[in-house]
């Protein structure tokens, strides 16, 4: 405390006793990987590509809804083509799936545990700053994602009024066809 009875911050307290260095680096690393292998779909939030990712993903279900009418309507000449993109569209998916996860863990293990060692002053703060700070650093890739997806919908709902002429749809039908294009 100084004389004006506030908390003077501390950083880097460690480097006077490595063996406390370790065992905030461990925590820290620990606090990182929650807040890793937490992550909602597998890929970590505000990577870029995810929503790259999540429209092949759609892409995807489209060519299998395909697939189910080629099945069911005997058409057997397409049915292995289709099939074959399929595999290789899913193949494609899930490298660029692993890829990402792989960089963004690396990514935000590394930033989570250089915070940690920086501000924690004991292995519980270590996990605790670790993990929030990961966590808040990601937030702000959601912003950048949502400008992706917003930027997605807005041209799917540009191309649809294009196409539809203006007067032939109600407005619960108009709603519907935007409902629809949302990502």
């Amino acid at each position: 405390m100084n004389g004006t009875g506030a908390l003077e911050p501390q950083f880097f307290v460690w480097l006077e006793d490595p063996l406390l260095g370790v065992a905030i680096a461990i925590a820290a690393l620990l606090g990182t990987l929650f807040t890793v292998f937490s992550s909602i779909g597998g890929v970590l939030p505000g990577t870029e590509g995810k929503t790259k990712l999540d429209a092949e993903q759609a892409r995807l279900d489209a060519y299998y809804a395909r697939f189910d009418e080629v099945v069911k309507g005997g058409d057997v000449a397409h049915v292995g083509t289709l099939g074959d993109q399929i595999d290789r569209l899913r193949d494609d998916i899930r490298a660029e799936r692993r890829s990402q996860f792989a960089l963004g863990a690396f990514l935000y293990v590394l930033l989570g545990t250089a915070v940690a060692l920086a501000l924690a002053t004991n292995w519980l703060q270590a996990v605790v700053i670790s993990a929030g700070w990961t966590a808040y650093v990601g937030s702000f890739g959601l912003k950048s994602d949502y400008a992706a997806r917003k930027a997605t919908k807005d041209q799917a709902i540009e191309t649809l009024e294009d196409k539809v002429p203006a007067g032939d749809l109600t407005v619960d039908e108009g709603i519907k066809v935007r409902m629809a294009t949302a990502l």
